[in-house]
C-alpha cells in the first residue's frame, strides 16, 4: 500500500524537477544534488564523531539512534546519487528517465540534508 502511494507521486516528482530546474540539464541537476549530499555528509561525519550521549557524556554528544538514522539515510542517498550519476552518463535513455533519476537524486540528497540539519548536539 505504501509503495503504491509512493509510485503515485513519481510523475509529480518528475514534473517538479522540470519546474525546479527548467534551464538545467539532468547532469547539472545531479551534480547539484551531489554537492548538497557532500555538504550534509561533512556535517553528518562531524556529528557521528562526537562521543555518544549517556550518563557520563560531555555536554556536546551524539545520540546513538540519530546516528543510526543518519547512516541509513546516507546509504539511501548515496545509492540514489550513484544510480543517477550512472544513468545521466549513459546514452540511450529517454529524457524522462534522465529527469526521473535526477529527481530521485535531489529528493534523496535533500532528505539526507534535512535529517542532518535537524540534529541537536
Amino acid at each position: 500500500a505504501n509503495m503504491k502511494r509512493f509510485l503515485m507521486f513519481l510523475p509529480a516528482l518528475a514534473l517538479s524537477a522540470c519546474a525546479l530546474f527548467p534551464n538545467e540539464n539532468p547532469q547539472q541537476i545531479v551534480f547539484s544534488a551531489t554537492t548538497t549530499y557532500s555538504a550534509a555528509l561533512q556535517a553528518a561525519v562531524a556529528y557521528e564523531s562526537l562521543p555518544r550521549c549517556g550518563a557520563m557524556a560531555p555536554m556536546v554528544c551524539s545520540d546513538a539512534m540519530a546516528v543510526d538514522v543518519i547512516r541509513r539515510a546516507d546509504t539511501v542517498a548515496k545509492t540514489a546519487l550513484d544510480a543517477a550519476q550512472a544513468t545521466v552518463r549513459t546514452p540511450g535513455f529517454g529524457e524522462d528517465v534522465y529527469r526521473s533519476s535526477a529527481v530521485a537524486a535531489v529528493s534523496a540528497a535533500s532528505a539526507f540534508a534535512s535529517i542532518v540539519t535537524s540534529l541537536k548536539e
